[in-house]
């Protein structure tokens, strides 16, 4: 049986090259064009949503797998960059790159934690939908806090 799920927002333009995303009941967020396409520091451009929205998909689908097979982590974090290139078409995303970064406090959790990062690359809802011309890789980092059990 077919499940689905609609996720609506609208954008705005706010003036020169600003605009602002907007979904009901979530503050309002303004993005811009950003600096080395000519706009302003200071404000979320597309680019870095797009690598936000990739990296913030791995943590909530890492949650959901730490949740089913009980991972008692202490911390997570994660770092994610993106590179686009111009060749002899448009700029496009080739890669982004996700580190994060799972602490936990014994071996034991530790295999746990990779087991649900493992999950994780697998069915990430945003990776799975990205057009394979984008290469994105996870690089995680599972450190145990006491190395016994």
């Amino acid at each position: 049986m077919e499940k689905s799920f609609i996720f609506k927002l609208k954008v705005k333009w706010t003036g020169g090259k600003k605009g602002s995303v907007s979904a009901e009941d979530k503050p309002d967020l303004t993005i811009a064009t950003p600096p080395e396409f000519g706009g302003e520091r200071g404000n979320y451009s597309p680019e870095e949503l797009f690598i936000a929205s990739v990296n913030s998909c791995i943590l909530t689908t890492f949650l959901y797998f730490a949740d089913r097979l009980n991972v008692k982590f202490e911390s997570y974090t994660a770092e994610a960059e993106g590179k686009i290139v111009k060749t002899e078409g448009p700029f496009v995303f080739r890669e982004i790159e996700v580190r994060p970064t799972v602490e936990v406090k014994n071996n034991k959790e530790k295999k746990k934690a990779l087991k649900a990062l493992e999950l994780t690359e697998k069915y990430c809802i945003i990776t799975n939908s990205i057009n394979k011309q984008v290469s994105v890789t996870l690089k995680p980092t599972v450190k145990a806090l006491t190395p016994s059990q």
